[in-house]
C-alpha cells in the first residue's frame, strides 16, 4: 500500500507573510512525511485566484 498527501494552502485572507508561513508549513508537513514513509506529496494548483487557496 502507498501513501500520499495533499496540500491545498488555503488563507481566508492572505498576506504575503501569512503566505511564506503556510508554504513553509507545507514543505516542513512533506519533509516529515517523507521521514516516515509516505510515497507522494501532491499540490493543487490553482490559476488566477487572487484569494482563498495558493499553490
Amino acid at each position: 500500500m502507498k501513501f500520499s498527501m495533499i496540500f491545498e494552502a488555503q488563507l481566508v485572507d492572505p498576506t504575503p507573510e501569512r503566505e511564506r508561513q503556510v508554504i513553509h508549513d507545507c514543505v516542513e508537513q512533506a519533509v516529515h512525511a517523507e521521514e516516515m514513509g509516505f510515497d507522494r506529496i501532491w499540490a493543487v494548483e490553482h490559476h488566477s485566484l487572487t484569494r482563498y487557496a495558493h499553490m
